[in-house]
């Protein structure tokens, strides 16, 4: 897990899309030639392509974009897209390694009415987070809540509605239903390949859409109920239990870029 890997620098849209496209267009270039190609200096361009790999568009292996960035690069480039925020929120909160933005996304704020930084300050060190670098600690923290400010790349979402000074109200976030079936075969991809998983699970798992969308019961179902209709998956009733079939024959990417195709 990491604290402060992306510096003080937050998250961006014009330079993570800038980002996006020097890499997409340079494949291989070192994080100083980055920065040059993108018009910052040498520690943001370090950042920033800590940025992408905790996003999941570098490839941790080699300095290229992933398959996901390379679809991201083709479908909206400059990140203006409801399903590209929407992708960001659930690739930074669903990554255990973005130590701040797990954590809170999944087992601070679903329990909470309310938050602050101050009381996500209480609750991580409390897990003892960040205890050994608090400087990195409260920065992410600063980063993570200017996110999703009203001006912010991840604004739109309304994921925290300020109500207060250094009050925000959690709010549920849109989710396209085809991005859930994203989520849910990019997780499958990454287990044993399942047949089923559950609507508990769906809810209830650090890391799924349930708690990173705050999504209801209710919510959910009518979400699901659209992908059965689409012929992604099936929904059925086993032992008092609502089972969720996979059916789909392609891969998670492959579903992602529908979803953009059908939201333009």
């Amino acid at each position: 897990m990491s604290v402060g890997f992306s510096y003080t620098f937050g998250l961006d849209k014009a330079t993570l899309s800038a980002a996006i496209q020097a890499l997409g267009r340079k494949p291989g270039i070192s994080e100083f030639d980055l920065a040059r190609e993108i018009g910052v200096g040498g520690k943001k361009g370090i950042a920033y392509n800590a940025w992408l790999l905790y996003l999941g568009f570098r490839n941790p292996s080699a300095r290229e974009l992933s398959s996901l960035g390379r679809l991201v690069l083709t479908m909206d480039p400059h990140l203006d897209s409801a399903v590209s925020q929407q992708l960001l929120h659930y690739q930074l909160c669903s990554n255990p390694n973005a130590t701040v933005w797990w954590t809170l996304a999944n087992q601070v704020i679903p329990r909470l009415n309310e938050i602050s930084i101050a009381k996500a300050t209480q609750a991580l060190k409390s897990m003892g987070i960040g205890i050994t670098n608090m400087k990195n600690m409260r920065s992410d923290i600063g980063i993570f809540f200017a996110t999703y400010a009203p001006d912010r790349i991840l604004g739109p979402l309304n994921y925290l509605k300020m109500v207060g000074v250094d009050t925000y109200v959690p709010n549920k976030p849109e989710l396209n239903p085809l991005l859930l079936a994203f989520i849910l075969y990019g997780r499958r991809e990454g287990k044993l390949r399942t047949s089923t998983t559950s609507i508990e699970s769906i809810m209830s798992e650090d890391g799924q859409a349930g708690k990173i969308f705050l999504l209801a019961r209710d919510h959910l179902l009518d979400l699901l109920r659209q992908l059965e209709f689409k012929g992604i998956i099936t929904v059925a009733r086993v032992a008092d239990l609502d089972n969720i079939g996979y059916t789909f024959e392609g891969e998670a990417i492959d579903i992602l870029r529908m979803c953009y195709k059908e939201a333009r």
